[in-house]
């Protein structure tokens, strides 16, 4: 009979349980990621109507202090979006770094707790579960 030296059951169990932390950082980096790409996006829209109200401007201006007039006030428009944009930013990467500390403390945590005898537990749990079969199988029925 050819024993085992593993039971699959557990390392897989152990595989999962060790790469829980991983998908769950996996997962939050998705979601900044997907923020950060909404908000870029955002700011070449503001950059678009930007320009295209510079177009309008230069099209339906009469005289050239119109026109600068409309210049100016475009780009102070433009300016005040830009600056909000960028307090988004620093929001955006003031939460992705709390949640990054966040989950590096429970991860530590929890590294922590884990016992240092659970191999030789699961170790000798298979041993028994072997030794165990090996009877069953001897048994005359």
């Amino acid at each position: 009979m050819t024993e085992r030296a593993f039971d699959p059951n557990v390392w897989t169990e152990a595989l999962r349980e060790t790469f829980v932390p991983v998908q769950r950082a996996q997962r939050e980096a998705l979601k900044a990621l997907e923020r950060f790409t909404k908000l870029q996006s955002a700011v070449a829209g503001d950059y678009l109507q930007s320009g295209l109200a510079q177009v309008q401007a230069a099209l339906s201006s009469r005289n050239p202090s119109e026109f600068l007039s409309k210049q100016a006030d475009l780009g102070t428009e433009l300016g005040k979006r830009i600056s909000a944009r960028a307090r988004e930013l620093a929001t955006l990467a003031s939460e992705a770094q709390q949640e990054l500390t966040q989950f590096g403390g429970e991860t530590t945590s929890q590294s922590a707790s884990v016992d240092p005898h659970a191999t030789e537990a699961s170790g000798a749990k298979v041993r028994r579960r072997r030794k165990q079969r090996a009877r069953s199988e001897s048994l005359p029925e």
